[in-house]
Order: structure tokens, then sequence, then C-alpha cells
């Protein structure tokens, strides 16, 4: 997983996340339907609030999709030891300041659900990260992803140039977080 949570042994042999997953799991929680908080009155202070405020009503019936600044088809390379880098497709998300990878799969289930799965294939925080325009790396629309902390750029390659700008410009605003 590229800049995201270690995973440390247990006493009873399983592993427990730990760091960036671990501690950002909150944002990422089931949608659970239109519960209302009840105050010591006993009404209702949820619903109160949505109704004078469209933006909130708007969020809500987004349910956990709300904070998906862009969502789509990738490639992403991946280097292998001792041999030459691959080319993966990949479904991505950016979700506020991160960057949530999957199979190319999911992008079927996203579409019909619209709610974020908890176990990415990778996930890349992008506070303080560099976002530039890579021109041809092998394929044509490319973008790279830098950090201090990174070991290696991560490298994406959208499909078309239009894809690439819609993605540079939200990845940039995303790294401002």
């Amino acid at each position: 997983m590229s800049g995201g949570g270690d995973s440390k042994k247990t006493k009873s042999g399983g592993s427990s996340k730990t760091g960036i997953l671990r501690s950002l799991s909150f944002q990422f929680t089931t949608f659970r339907g239109n519960s209302a908080s009840k105050d010591a009155n006993g009404s209702a202070v949820r619903d109160s609030i949505a109704e004078s405020c469209p933006t909130l009503q708007r969020q809500e019936s987004l349910g956990p999709i709300a904070g998906v600044q862009c969502h789509g088809l990738m490639l992403k390379k991946h280097k292998r030891k001792n041999r030459g880098a691959k080319w993966n497709k990949r479904f991505f998300v950016l979700k506020e300041s991160f960057l949530l990878y999957y199979a190319p799969r999911y992008q079927k289930v996203f579409g019909k659900t619209k709610i974020i799965d908890l176990h990415p294939k990778g996930l890349v925080p992008l506070g303080g990260c560099s976002v530039v325009s890579g021109g041809d790396i092998g394929k044509k629309h490319c973008l790279l992803i830098t950090h201090e902390e990174f070991k290696t750029p991560i490298i994406l390659c959208a499909a078309d140039f239009k894809t690439q700008e819609k993605w540079l410009l939200a990845l940039r605003e995303a790294t401002k977080v």
C-alpha cells in the first residue's frame, strides 16, 4: 500500500492497522439513513437543521459519497523488483485529502451503491504532496504525485487529456488541505 498504514502483530496472532487507515477510518463510515438526534425535549434536531439548510440536505442524500471530489479509472505504474515496470488498471476515488484505489471491478459497485469500501488496494495521503503533469512516461497523459517521504513518485496515467486535466486540478486542490 503506497504511503499508508502499518500492520502490527497482536498477541493473539492477528494484525491490527495503525497509522493513517486506523486514525481516519471514521471518515469512511457506512451511511445509516436519516437517523435523527434528539434534544432534551425529544425533538429531532437533525431534521430541523436539515430542513433549514439545503446544502446539508444534499449531502445527507448522497450518504458516504459526500466529500468525493473525483472518481474514475486510470492506470497506475507498479515497479517490480529486478523486472520492468507494469501498468495496472485501477479505480480511483479522491475523497478529501486521500486518494484511494481499488480493483477495476469496484467501479460497478461504486456506481450502484455510491459507498466507499473501507478496504482499498491502496491509499495515498495527499497532504503536502506535489502533483504535476508527467507528460509521457511510457504512456501518454501521465500524472506524478511526489512527496519527500515517498521512496518513488506515484505515476498515474489518464485515458485522455481532458481526464488528465480534471484529475490534475482535483489532486492539486486536495493537496492544499
